[in-house]
């Protein structure tokens, strides 16, 4: 949509715009294009038309899907599903934890503590 007018009325300003074109209307009502090229981006507008190219996409994947190869659906017997493991701490990784590396571990994110402490520095400073 294009400007124009404006109008202030104290601290209100009314604005006026043109009709809505689309940039191919646009051009054709200038006199930037002869009446030739003005005839092939009709005809190009025209098979460039949206609803006919989502149809022609729909026929497009309906045919694509009618040639797939599908694997066979494979069904899972219950008996096949391995049990759940218990997690442990002591043979997690591969090695032994001590209750002294779970006590230095920190409690809460780095960045947790970053806001924290950049929301301090903002309310105090």
């Amino acid at each position: 949509m294009k400007l124009l007018q404006k109008e202030r009325e104290g601290s209100h300003v009314h604005r006026t715009y043109a009709q809505a074109q689309t940039p191919l209307e646009r051009v054709c009502t200038s006199d930037i294009v002869d009446e030739e090229q003005h005839h092939y981006l009709d005809q190009v507008a025209a098979l460039l038309d949206p609803m006919r190219l989502l149809e022609q996409i729909g026929q497009l994947r309906q045919a694509l899907w009618r040639h797939a190869v599908l694997p066979p659906y494979h069904v899972v017997d219950p008996g096949d599903v391995p049990s759940p493991v218990r997690f442990d701490r002591d043979t997690c990784g591969g090695q032994e934890m001590t209750d002294e590396v779970i006590m230095a571990t920190p409690s809460g994110s780095l960045a947790s503590k970053r806001k924290h402490k950049m929301r301090q520095e903002v309310f105090l400073g």
